[in-house]
């Protein structure tokens, strides 16, 4: 029965859907919950478009968003992520608001790259715990000069994802050859944080890492990885 009406509630939704985008007072939120619930989720976006999404009114963002995600997904379940900091403090970079850098005293105790035993056992115990993805994230700028590290990762990523476990990984700015690396062993997911916008960016660090930190963006998706922002 619970299924039967998910199916009916589906249908609704598109019908729904359709009915809101047919007006001619249409949202650009609502416009683009039919198109994605008609021809499915896109990764190419315009400025323009983004802007026109953002800016419609919040209770039709509310809704339709709503919408496609009850269409896309069984709206009663999560998906449980496990983040395991795999390489803590000490990092080269200048950023007023994070504990990890090397430049302030915040009573962080850095520790070098966790071993492969203590970052498989950490993933068993998430999975015990009901995890289906496993998240490592490493304090440093990128991966440039960290052969060494960066092939241990790529271990790491294997051997999480023989578990039946997805993998994800917040490494920094990447070269392009690392993020086929990444991809080939398995990785289902690379975030990458922007923080700010490049105009903040000069009141909270002295370098500038914003334009430079599209590169992974741009090329995970060319890859076919998944690269998450959050703007807000």
């Amino acid at each position: 029965m619970l299924s039967i009406r998910y199916l009916s509630t589906t249908k609704l939704v598109v019908r729904s859907c359709s009915y809101y985008c047919s007006s001619s007072t249409a949202s650009a939120a609502a416009v683009e919950a039919e198109r994605t619930i008609r021809e499915g989720p896109r990764n190419v976006w315009t400025r323009q478009q983004i802007d026109s999404i953002y800016h419609s009114p919040l209770l039709d963002l509310l809704f339709h968003g709503a919408q496609v995600h009850r269409y896309a997904h069984n709206f009663r379940e999560v998906q449980q992520c496990t983040l395991l900091s795999i390489k803590t403090g000490g990092c080269s970079e200048d950023c007023s608001y994070c504990p990890q850098s090397s430049r302030y005293h915040t009573g962080l105790k850095p520790h070098k790259l966790m071993t492969k035993d203590a970052v498989m056992q950490e993933a068993k115990q998430a999975k015990e715990a009901g995890s289906t993805r496993f998240c490592m994230g490493a304090a440093w700028r990128d991966t440039v000069g960290r052969k060494t590290n960066f092939n241990q990762i790529l271990e790491y990523v294997k051997e999480i994802r023989d578990m039946g476990m997805e993998v994800c990984c917040t490494l920094g700015m990447l070269e392009k050859q690392q993020a086929l690396e990444l991809k080939k062993a398995g990785l289902t997911a690379y975030n990458h944080n922007l923080d700010t916008s490049k105009e903040y960016y000069p009141t909270l660090l002295e370098q500038e890492p914003m334009m430079s930190g599209w590169k992974p963006f741009n090329m995970s998706v060319k890859q076919e990885l998944m690269s998450v922002q959050v703007i807000g």
